[in-house]
């Protein structure tokens, strides 16, 4: 079990060591996750049981102190198979701050690991935890490297649900309200329904809607007993024996046992099947590599459940003909969804009004006899979620850039002590000894301080080259995204985008001169550090000179070479350690 952050990227992993999601594995990563964040930080948690969470952790007293920063949701492809008033608290398309968030980033995450599980069926628990180890790594590596092409396409999906739904919302509010002689629909109309269906759902609490259920469920059984009574007072006409009777009763267990499996098939946890067996093909533009059996294997899940779903097709839409034959005054769905077929099924997305569409017989507003609000209700929640998707993107691209601009200083600000620590000490004539720092307490072997600081000095380079590579590889996407999101007029992202042109020019500038091979010559480097590690294995000499040990022409040439100075690196040099300037 694992949690994962908004944009995929795995944040903490927990092994399951007894059957079962048990809540304590969830609570583990929730404490860890507040303990790591800022103290007023709020925090989302989607969850496929987010409702059961939040219920267990209110009636134990769980985490009380931060439950005032805490916001619990269930994830949207699971959220519609929960009740009604289940919904209404934790569908995160009906609350404010999640905006277009799906919660089935985990999902995501497991199909990537999918690939593993051959491999690592038979292996050991310290091989399993180190290839899950360095998978996970590469995966948030990539997520960080991917980071303003993934806010890019959620850019352009945002606006392409914002236009489909503002289209959908237009058309309807053109239509006369039926509610208000002589007006058409408005959003404030939608708006003041939503509330009203809401507080309606509050009244009718979970007690209410099992105390009903239960009397449904005596009238049932009433019903069932007045069949069998008429039915057994003319037994002596249907059955002949004892083994019709068995034969019966056993026809009948048969036919429920395939109703059931046919049920689960259908809904498959929760989902419907065309859109959960299709998930890995509409995924496979993120970066997840799917390959051409892996799209075979989900083509032929598909097509093998289509018959099944065909078969409820079917049968809903012949008690839909039969519902609106027999109550032709009630207004129940939007009859030009119907007749049901199955490609219009597969095209609708899993947050749709019909996953959530059913009767109100007990109410008689707006909402829950025309199927017209309901619509409304919902395009203007979508667009609600829409504009918070752009905030949340802006907010997101902000971070992002100020957290390149600070680890880049960072590095560099490290780079610069380096150089003057290895001044103070290159100066040092053993009079006075140069203070003990941070660096002088890490252990690097039988290396002396001089050589510690060079070592440490040139990997710290090397990444700092590594991050100006990524910030020229953000350059284009961040750009684009800027230019949209109007970050540069944002009050104190001001300053930020200003720090991050800098850092994109200083980037750019730094790589202006370089070779196009970034790699490091391995020989330079062992010479510049003076570090030769025996490996176990002999070392062969390349030179023209051709023997193990070199000829003397390339021996004068070695006593020639000065060891270079670690606050003087020539600007051309891959160490990057002139990013202090």
């Amino acid at each position: 079990m694992g949690a994962c952050c908004r944009h995929d990227a795995a944040i903490y992993m927990v092994n399951i060591n007894k059957s079962g999601e048990r809540r304590c594995y969830p609570m583990a990563l929730l404490e860890k996750i507040i303990k790591n964040v800022e103290p007023d930080r709020k925090v989302g948690v989607l969850y496929d049981i987010g409702c059961s969470l939040d219920k267990f952790m209110r009636l134990r007293g769980l985490l009380e102190d931060e439950r005032h920063r805490l916001q619990f949701g269930t994830s949207i492809f699971h959220a519609y198979v929960h009740t009604w008033t289940c919904q209404l608290d934790y569908n995160p398309r009906f609350h404010v701050g999640w905006g277009m968030t799906d919660g089935e980033g985990l999902e995501r995450m497991w199909s990537y690991l999918s690939p593993l599980v051959s491999s690592l069926r038979y292996a050991t628990r310290n091989h399993r935890l180190a290839a899950l180890a360095h998978r996970l790594k590469y995966h948030n590596a990539r997520s960080i490297q991917n980071l303003p092409t993934w806010l890019k396409k959620k850019f352009n999906n945002a606006v392409a649900r914002h236009f489909e739904t503002k289209d959908a919302l237009d058309a309807l509010l053109r239509q006369a309200n039926p509610f208000s002689p002589g007006d058409r629909f408005t959003v404030d109309f939608f708006q003041r329904q939503w509330e009203n269906q809401r507080n309606f759902q509050s009244a009718h609490t979970d007690a209410e809607a099992d105390r009903r259920q239960k009397l449904v469920s005596i009238f049932k059984k009433e019903g069932a007993l007045q069949v069998l009574r008429t039915r057994l007072s003319r037994a002596h006409q249907h059955l002949t024996s004892a083994e019709d009777m068995d034969d019966l009763l056993d026809n009948i267990e048969k036919a429920a046992a395939e109703l059931s499996l046919e049920t689960e098939a259908f809904t498959r946890g929760g989902q419907p099947v065309p859109q959960a067996e299709e998930q890995p093909l509409n995924d496979s533009g993120s970066g997840h590599h799917l390959g051409t059996k892996g799209k075979d294997k989900v083509m032929a899940a598909t097509k093998s459940r289509r018959p099944l779903i065909n078969k409820l097709i079917k049968r809903f839409n012949n008690r839909f003909a039969n519902f609106i034959r027999n109550y032709p005054g009630q207004q129940v769905s939007n009859v030009t969804d119907h007749p049901l077929e199955y490609n219009t099924l597969k095209g609708w997305p899993l947050d749709h009004r019909f996953w959530n569409d059913g009767l109100y017989h007990h109410s008689t507003a707006p909402w829950a006899i025309d199927m017209r609000v309901r619509e409304g209700i919902n395009f203007v929640l979508t667009l609600e979620r829409v504009r918070e998707e752009f905030d949340l993107i802006a907010e997101e691209l902000g971070r992002a850039l100020a957290w390149a601009v600070s680890r880049y200083n960072a590095m560099c600000d490290g780079i610069g002590y380096l150089n003057a620590r290895a001044e103070l000490l290159r100066l040092d004539n053993g009079q006075v000894e140069v203070e003990r720092d941070h660096i002088d307490k890490l252990s690097f072997g039988k290396c002396g301080r001089e050589e510690k600081i060079r070592l440490i000095a040139l990997e710290l380079g090397r990444r700092a080259l590594e991050h100006g590579l990524m910030v020229r590889d953000w350059a284009s996407d961040v750009a684009w995204l800027i230019t949209r999101c109007a970050l540069v007029n944002k009050g104190s992202h001001t300053t930020m985008y200003e720090s991050w042109s800098e850092l994109v020019q200083q980037c750019t500038h730094d790589r202006s001169g370089r070779s196009e091979d970034h790699t490091l010559d391995e020989a330079q480097e062992e010479a510049t550090l003076q570090v030769h590690i025996d490996d176990g294995e002999e070392m062969h000499s390349t030179r023209p000179g051709g023997a193990e040990g070199g000829n003397e022409a390339d021996m004068e040439d070695e006593e020639g070479i000065e060891e270079p100075d670690v606050g003087n690196v020539d600007a051309d040099s891959d160490s990057a350690i002139e990013c202090n300037d």
